[in-house]
């Protein structure tokens, strides 16, 4: 389901005018093909600076970042002919944009991280410093990690929305049931394989996670068994996949996102979305290990 982001970086590198998964980007051509070109020759650098190849998701969000950060400079008028050439004031420039776009303090810091990375590749360690420091206003950029609000799915009738979602499309609904019963996140659901992953007393989930970090989750309740027996005869024999046959990722992904806009489950809509079922699960593990504890979230003592 995934494509090749080398192939891909190949193909972008030498159209005129350059593409992005089709779209034409505004900037100087000289500029994006020397971007790529640094991306392409680090594919084999982690953040932390060791040999050891990136996944698939973080090239394509390097490139992603990396490409609309040139179109950004050219969009604000500055004139460089090489990203060598990149000052201080540049950085100003973008953290300003991104603020006024109303982008959130976590893609603004995300967004910095990776120009940090390109940086320290082109001889520029220090170059990007922490987002606070282009900024007046530290609320601005800064993530706040701590919520005050509950956004599990504890309040709503679980069942009857998760079958709305089955009605519509199956294949979304048994995601969403895993995402429910095993704490996943919506590319873990999308990205699981059930037969590889079952391991008997636990689910390992490698595809999909945060960080490429895979994760052992317990097969503790017949529910959750179940569940995963179900996911097995609905998997694709080929792929392993819960997903219908031919269907790239992005295309999974886009399809996953609509039927749950379609049913309403949106912050506007039912006021939940996929991910608080991975909040409510994490609150239920919780009670589990404490004999009926609460998270400060729900009323519990932090």
């Amino acid at each position: 389901m995934r494509k090749n982001v080398e192939d891909s970086s190949d193909a972008i590198t030498y159209q005129n005018p350059v593409l992005l998964n089709g779209k034409v980007i505004p900037g100087k051509r000289k500029l994006i093909i020397e971007v790529l070109e640094t991306l392409k020759k680090n594919i084999d650098t982690s953040a932390n600076g060791r040999n050891k190849r990136v996944g698939h998701m973080t090239q394509e969000k390097r490139r992603s970042v990396m490409i609309s950060m040139v179109s950004d400079l050219n969009h604000l008028g500055f004139n460089i002919s090489s990203m060598n050439n990149l000052r201080e004031k540049h950085i100003f420039g973008l953290v300003e944009l991104m603020i006024k776009k109303g982008q959130k303090p976590s893609t603004i810091q995300n967004k910095l991280s990776v120009l940090r990375i390109y940086c320290s590749w082109i001889g520029k360690c220090g170059m990007v410093r922490s987002p606070e420091y282009y900024v007046t206003d530290a609320t601005l950029v800064k993530r706040v990690t701590a919520t005050n609000t509950d956004k599990s799915w504890d309040n709503k009738n679980i069942d009857h929305l998760i079958e709305s979602v089955s009605k519509k499309d199956p294949i979304v609904g048994l995601q969403l049931k895993l995402c429910n019963q095993f704490g996943l996140r919506r590319l873990e659901a999308i990205m699981l394989k059930p037969r590889i992953s079952d391991e008997g007393a636990h689910l390992h989930v490698r595809a999909g996670t945060k960080g490429g970090r895979p994760r052992m989750v317990p097969i503790a309740t017949d529910q959750q068994r179940s569940l995963l027996e179900e996911a097995k005869r609905l998997a694709d024999p080929k792929s392993e996949l819960i997903c219908r046959p031919g269907k790239t990722l992005k295309q999974a992904i886009n399809r996953f996102k609509y039927v749950l806009r379609y049913c309403c489950i949106t912050r506007a809509g039912e006021g939940v979305t996929a991910h608080g079922l991975r909040h409510g699960y994490v609150h239920h593990r919780y009670q589990a290990r404490t004999g009926g504890g609460k998270l400060p979230i729900k009323g519990g003592w932090p």
